[in-house]
């Protein structure tokens, strides 16, 4: 027992973080659209603009995306095409969760792996935006190389704690973190047949 609390005491700690990752991002989206707001209102009635606005809004788009997709994968919001694991049950059914959390973890790392030498690149030349602000591109692209560095850390520590329980026969649990999620918020049942009833027979 000991074990299955060491796996939901973990996966507890990753949907905590990533859910305060994703309230610092729904923060930014905010600035973002009280500053194209500010922009629009600006234009029309002043004639005027701040400068940057549409640089510094592509960059919280991208930032926000990236840093997202952690919060989506533990909180099960991530969109999955099911053809088989709902109509299994078991063993089979958390070994299918399993291996797509794992097939996962293994596109995170691989596209954080191949986002540093972009990071790389713009450091060793100096590189800053074609743009009147002349943003330094280390800076935004630091933040969105962290964010596939966060997607796949986040992968990787569900993908581990999947094949802890799936090892020890803990299936439910499985479900709970890596299943589908159906609306009411928990991993999808496995379908069952109705139990036969007799037909009632009213009385004269």
């Amino acid at each position: 027992m000991a074990e299955i609390a060491g796996v939901a005491r973990i996966v507890g700690i990753v949907r905590r973080a990533t859910r305060a990752v994703a309230l610092v991002g729904g923060v930014m989206l905010l600035v973002t659209v009280a500053m194209v707001v500010l922009e629009i209102g600006l234009r029309k009635l002043a004639g005027t603009s701040l400068s940057g606005v549409h640089e510094l809004s592509g960059y919280m788009l991208a930032l926000v995306a990236t840093w997202s997709f952690a919060y989506a994968l533990a909180e099960q919001a991530h969109v999955r095409i099911d053809l088989m694991s709902a109509r299994l049950a078991g063993a089979p059914r958390a070994a299918l969760d399993t291996l797509a959390l794992a097939t996962t973890a293994a596109v995170a790392v691989a596209i954080a792996i191949l986002a540093w030498p972009v990071l790389e690149r713009s450091l060793a030349q100096g590189s800053h935006a074609n743009t009147p602000m002349e943003t330094p591109l280390w800076i935004p692209q630091s933040l969105w190389v962290a964010g596939w560095a966060w997607f796949a850390l986040v992968a990787c520590v569900l993908t581990g704690c999947a094949a802890v329980a799936l090892a020890r026969g803990q299936f439910t649990q499985v479900d709970g973190f890596a299943g589908i999620r159906t609306g009411d918020g928990e991993g999808e049942a496995p379908a069952t047949e109705p139990p036969a009833t007799e037909p009632q027979v009213a009385e004269p």
